[in-house]
């Protein structure tokens, strides 16, 4: 019997028309596929053959070294072949044995750097025995990066079943085994999908039903799709600091807020480690994790835009530990309290434009923020050539808190907690100062 999940979504196209319609995220496995029993390794994009710690954390939760045996799902690539190629040698660089790493052929795209395999046929791979006896005994999964929704068109079937092998791959998961992806292979996560759009173009023009291709993931308005659900906790956005993706999430985490108030958007290089069944989500890499609470947040019409108020942000990094049902932190202990002992005294911190010296969303919310004595908020401006755009307004509050420490390397490494986010339609207008 097939178990259906709906979420509400208030779909609005700002520059036409609003409207709104209920879009259905199926939960399509049967209900024992839906224990999940298993952990999440889910990358924010751009994972270096160095990073050691998510690798090595990979491993660990597929069963160690000697006893991890890992099936590499090329789907999202537009070059499979070359991307499985790529992960199983950074898995043999540490440590993993080469006969326990196996290739789940299912693609829907030709890779053409190898003209003698039409990699585009695989798709026809998604319901074969022989990948679903591979994946039988295999303890972990990885899903390579891309485009999201090869891979959801790939393992589902045309009529919304869920293919043999993403039956195989959930059987992995609820048996303790890891689940891991990088990039679109992060998207996929949860039932509802982030597959294309800008910050921009999704507070400007909202949510669009239309999807065209990979090129839309960098242009335009926010697209919703379904995703596998794994993490069916969350909506997951990746690429998060590169790509200034922190309006695009916002609108998805708008979006979705009758059913999930807690959305998270992961820096490259950079993972989170989802314990399942401890409802604890871990942070490794370089960057660093932003989670955007809806809980309290609201949003009101402003003219052909949007007010969105009161939504709280909190940024943590590497050593970090989130409890996401029980909304509580575990900062690293390396770090120590900026609130009441702030670095800096700037009543007004310059905040956009070239002359920014931390210019970054996480800087503008760290150093000139939750560091900064001298100021409750700053505030971030976006436009177009039009001068159209928005405003960002953080705030502290009584439940902000600061951290800070600069070990290991001797950089700044800081947690944001509780800051308060308002995002308002703005005019732009500039003249010149005239004597």
């Amino acid at each position: 019997m097939k178990k259906k999940i709906i979420l509400f979504l208030l779909i609005f196209n700002i520059l036409a028309s609003v409207f709104a319609q209920k879009q259905d995220f199926d939960k399509k496995s049967e209900d024992k596929y839906q224990v999940q029993n298993g952990n999440l390794v889910i990358v924010g994009g751009g994972l270096k053959s160095d990073n050691s710690d998510v690798y090595n954390k990979f491993i660990e939760l597929a069963g160690g070294k000697e006893n991890a045996i890992i099936a590499i799902l090329p789907t999202a690539s537009a070059s499979p072949q070359e991307s499985l190629d790529n992960f199983k040698n950074n898995l043999i660089k540490y440590g993993v044995i080469s006969e326990n790493i196996h290739f789940i052929e299912v693609a829907t795209i030709d890779d053409s750097s190898t003209p003698d395999i039409d990699e585009s046929k695989w798709i026809k791979n998604s319901n074969e025995k022989k990948y679903c006896e591979i994946l039988s005994k295999c303890t972990g999964v990885w899903f390579v990066g891309g485009d999201q929704m090869r891979i959801t068109k790939a393992l589902y079937n045309e009529d919304g079943s869920n293919s043999e092998v993403l039956n195989s791959i959930w059987k992995i998961y609820n048996n303790k085994g890891v689940i891991g992806g990088t990039s679109a292979g992060a998207a996929i996560m949860s039932y509802a999908m982030i597959a294309a759009g800008t910050s921009y173009g999704a507070l400007s023009q909202g949510i669009t039903t239309d999807y065209y291709g990979t090129e839309q993931q960098e242009n335009g308005p926010l697209f919703f799709s379904t995703g596998l659900g794994f993490f069916n906790h969350s909506v997951v956005d990746q690429h998060f600091d590169a790509k200034a993706r922190i309006g695009r999430l916002v609108v998805a985490a708008m979006n979705v807020k009758d059913s999930i108030s807690l959305c998270y958007g992961i820096d490259e290089n950079t993972a989170i480690i989802v314990y399942g069944t401890e409802n604890k989500i871990e942070v490794l890499g370089t960057g660093s994790l932003t989670i955007v609470n809806t809980s309290k947040a609201k949003i009101t019409k402003n003219g052909e835009y949007y007010n969105y108020e009161n939504i709280i942000l909190s940024n943590i990094e590497g050593g970090d530990i989130y409890y996401y049902e029980k909304n509580i932190f575990e900062i690293n202990k390396i770090k120590s309290l900026t609130t009441g002992n702030e670095y800096f005294n700037i009543p007004t911190p310059v905040q956009s434009g070239i002359l920014v010296s931390y210019p970054t969303f996480k800087d503008l919310i760290t150093i000139n923020l939750i560091d900064n004595s001298g100021t409750k908020e700053v505030v971030s401006y976006s436009f177009d050539s039009s001068m159209t755009g928005f405003k960002f307004v953080f705030s502290k509050y009584e439940e902000t808190l600061g951290y800070w420490t600069n070990e290991p390397d001797g950089n700044n490494h800081y947690s944001a907690i509780n800051v308060l986010c308002n995002i308002y339609p703005v005019k732009i207008k500039i003249e010149d100062i005239k004597q």
